[in-house]
């Protein structure tokens, strides 16, 4: 899987990294993209059908468009669901979860995953995880019964991905994790799967506010 550079995803790269996203995807068997993205396609219309985060879109390969509810979805979310469509591949979820420096590279994007998403996380949600799990389930995330309060989302089909909080005290300080399937990388470049999970973080966030 060719690594892809973060910063092309916004400026002028990201129409370049869109055009290549549609190039990709529409260079791949349809059927077997349908097969491992556990997806559904079309084929008169050549549209598929993918869940992310557990809101339902549309991928017009014809018109190069990505809608949800009819309206076109921003370009940033949109190239990780071409990169999820074009990447996915045959192995399913085993339930092994493994950290994000165990992928592929993940050392090297540890930092600025930790500060985009682990850390924000814990300053959030450290001090009352009640408010956590509240806001998990809004967002549509399973509570699992691990670490001090977790819960599982299923970013794509063969992605899914648990959050771990543990509430601090006067003498140790709380802490998080997020955790992904040991297949995940088989799916998606780590760069990406770090996007997803500083998307959860950020939204998980904005719930604490409604």
């Amino acid at each position: 899987m060719e690594p892809i550079d973060i910063k092309e995803y916004g400026g002028k790269g990201r129409k370049v990294t869109l055009d290549k996203g549609w190039s990709d995807l529409k260079s791949r068997d349809l059927d077997l993209v349908k097969k491992r993205a556990r997806a559904k396609f079309d084929h008169e219309k050549k549209i598929y059908a993918v869940s992310f985060l557990n809101e339902e879109y549309e991928v017009d390969l014809e018109a190069e468009k990505i809608k949800k509810e009819g309206e076109e979805i921003s370009p940033f979310t949109a190239i990780l669901i071409l990169h999820y469509l074009t990447y996915a591949s045959d192995p399913e979820p085993t339930g092994k979860f493994i950290t994000f420096r165990e992928l592929e590279g993940g050392d090297v994007y540890y930092p600025a995953f930790k500060k985009r998403a682990i850390d924000i996380i814990a300053e959030n949600f450290t001090s009352d995880t009640d408010v956590f799990l509240d806001c998990c389930k809004k967002l549509g995330g399973e509570l699992v019964e691990e670490g001090g309060a977790g819960a599982r989302f299923i970013a794509f089909s063969k992605i899914p991905i648990t959050i771990l909080v543990w509430e601090g005290d006067s003498e140790i300080p709380g802490s998080a994790n997020i955790l992904f399937d040991e297949t995940a990388g088989e799916h998606l470049p780590t760069e990406d799967l770090s996007l997803i999970g500083a998307m959860i973080a950020s939204t998980l966030k904005k719930l604490t506010k409604k």
